[in-house]
């Protein structure tokens, strides 16, 4: 795992540096169903001359929240409206539910497959009140952008940070199912499996950053000063057998395996770490950035290494969102 922290959107103001709040913005944005009822299509297969029960109408899905606030939602789409101050646009999408019934004729089955489509509207709300009878939708300069720093008048001073982790598993007849797990990064001579680390900016290397290893300290609890913890979720590569692999919580995963001496990372706590790379610091003028991480994290006696990449967008605007 790679937790990458160099996305953002960011605004260069005379001498400010401000980053745009998405989650901020969202509040801005009633997002629910319209109340009306599903339009409902049927689809039948099979040659049987019965006819199947019609289901009764489900409940409409829940709202999907990256209407507003994910890569192409309302508030994402409109941060530059959210600088330059304005009215917010609203839109609309459909959720379907899908219900299938069936029935027999002798030997002979009939399928029915009924699909209700709901309707959402996300409505822009600048009164935060639910209250959509007295909108002009209209926010002014800098809602929901958040003062970072005082910079330089063409630059933006941005610091990528970075941690890493690695799961492994064996699943034997001495550690049956699910196996015995480790988060350990700690080679035998006592540096890190954690290697190679270079950051690119557009494709052009920028820095090739160290890192430092954080392990659970010995006997530490969840929230003990020293302890470390973190959530586990692969995203840059893996090898072996991959169903053997879990995504969560780190400590848990370890706590509920087969080999009790891992718990809480183990005596030595080397059991429960993750790499955390050094700062790179970055001063960018206005544009659109791709910044990539590549390393490597050597497997278990230096066999079966991998290499990642991962990548994330930075997005630099001046008043006007660079118009």
């Amino acid at each position: 795992m790679v937790d990458l922290n160099a996305a953002g959107q960011f605004a260069i103001v005379n001498t400010q540096l401000w980053k745009f709040n998405v989650t901020t913005a969202g509040t801005y944005f009633i997002n629910a169903w319209d109340g009306n009822p599903p339009t409902v299509s049927i689809q039948c297969t099979g040659s049987a001359n019965c006819t199947p029960s019609t289901p009764p109408t489900p409940p409409a899905p829940a709202p999907d929240p990256s209407k507003v606030t994910g890569p192409t939602g309302a508030a994402t789409t409109q941060k530059c409206t959210f600088l330059d101050g304005g009215t917010l646009t609203g839109s609309s999408y459909t959720q379907t539910v899908t219900v299938t019934t069936n029935c027999t004729d002798g030997h002979k089955t009939k399928t029915c497959k009924y699909t209700f489509t709901y309707t959402y509207n996300v409505t822009p709300d600048t009164d935060l009140d639910g209250d959509l009878s007295t909108q002009s939708f209209g926010v002014v300069p800098f809602t929901a952008w958040d003062l970072v720093s005082t910079t330089g008048p063409s630059t933006a001073s941005i610091t990528i940070t970075a941690k890493i982790a690695g799961e492994s598993v064996v699943q034997s007849t001495q550690f049956p199912s699910p196996g015995k797990f480790s988060f350990s990064l700690h080679n035998r001579d006592g540096s890190s499996r954690v290697t190679n680390l270079q950051l690119f900016v557009n494709g052009v290397l920028a820095a090739t950053p160290g890192s430092t290893l954080e392990e659970n300290c010995p006997g530490c609890l969840r929230g003990d000063l020293g302890a470390v913890d973190f959530s586990y979720a692969t995203n840059a590569g893996s090898n072996g057998v991959t169903s053997l692999l879990k995504d969560g919580d780190a400590r848990t995963i370890l706590n509920n395996d087969v080999f009790p001496g891992n718990d809480d990372g183990g005596a030595d706590g080397r059991a429960l770490a993750r790499a955390v790379m050094d700062p790179v610091h970055l001063d960018l003028p206005p544009g659109t950035y791709t910044i990539t991480l590549t390393g490597t994290v050597k497997g278990n006696n230096a066999l079966r290494d991998i290499n990642f990449s991962v990548t994330q967008t930075i997005n630099i605007v001046t008043p006007g969102c660079g118009g």
